[in-house]
């Protein structure tokens, strides 16, 4: 079969060919599928929940739980900050003390000797007795407590806050005290403390933590740097990774179980501390 390139009427004859072919009706050409631009996955963030493979698994021993700590200090990097005194006091609820209060600070004495020691629960009791004096010049209604709690462990909480802070300060609040105290079963077994040490001996009790405080012997292994050396105050090692781990923890325990958007803590080693926020 022959093909022709004229194209051909009805009746066989020829057809004419317009020659403005541009006021004649075309079709546009077909457009291309427009499609959405493709994305290659998400890289993840380098932050604890992102790296946990099984959440609902709790971390335990020892070894796995200092890897713990040191993913989340990973994961706080950024985050600590130092700031001087005098302005970390601006962040700080209440009233400045009065001269009176202040005078009365100044009458208090503070026994070194006690918190040279290289046993760290021996500090407990001391920093609770010291601790309550000065508390007791607060406001009646706003009265806190020291207890210390590096010995026993939060049994209403969640069993996966089995933690023990060294000392917590909490409201001086029947309800408070209900939450901390010991039984006194549990009492008994505790032969080896001494009449002092069990007066401040308790719980820990997320829901009723106003302050907690992580206490470290001069030459144990700290989270920061104590000395007022104008040194880079974060310590580089993996003991003190662990060390500030373990204090975003008990932060994030705070408000795990209470309705807050901030908490205070104090890290002290031996006679030098440092406030936290």
């Amino acid at each position: 079969m022959e093909s022709s390139s004229a194209p051909q009427t009805a009746s066989g004859d020829t057809a004419q060919i317009p020659t403005d072919a541009a006021k004649q009706p075309r079709t546009p050409p077909k457009a291309s599928a427009v499609l959405p631009p493709q994305f290659g996955s998400t890289p993840p963030k380098p932050t604890l929940n992102a790296q946990q493979g099984n959440a609902i698994v709790g971390i335990k021993g020892r070894k796995l739980r200092d890897r713990f700590y040191t993913r989340l200090d990973t994961d706080m990097s950024g985050n600590w900050v130092e700031i001087p005194v005098d302005k970390f006091s601006d962040f700080l609820p209440g009233d400045e003390p009065t001269d009176t209060v202040l005078a009365t600070f100044n009458e208090e004495t503070f026994d070194e000797s006690k918190f040279t020691t290289t046993n760290e629960e021996d500090m407990y009791t001391p920093y609770c007795s010291t601790a309550e004096k000065i508390l007791a010049l607060g406001p009646e209604d706003r009265r806190l407590v020291a207890r210390d709690t590096g010995r026993y462990t939060d049994t209403r909480g969640s069993p996966n806050e089995k933690m023990r802070p060294d000392v917590i300060l909490y409201p001086a609040t029947k309800k408070a005290e209900d939450a901390y105290s010991l039984k006194e079963n549990e009492l008994a077994k505790a032969a080896d403390m001494t009449p002092e040490q069990k007066m401040y001996v308790a719980r820990p009790s997320w829901a009723w933590a106003d302050l907690v405080m992580d206490i470290k012997t001069e030459n144990g292994d700290h989270p920061f740097h104590f000395a007022a050396s104008g040194e880079e105050f974060l310590l580089d090692t993996e003991a003190a990774m662990v060390r500030r781990g373990q204090i975003a923890n008990y932060a994030a325990a705070v408000l795990r179980n209470q309705h807050r958007q901030f908490c205070f803590m104090v890290v002290a080693a031996g006679c030098r501390a440092r406030l936290l926020r």
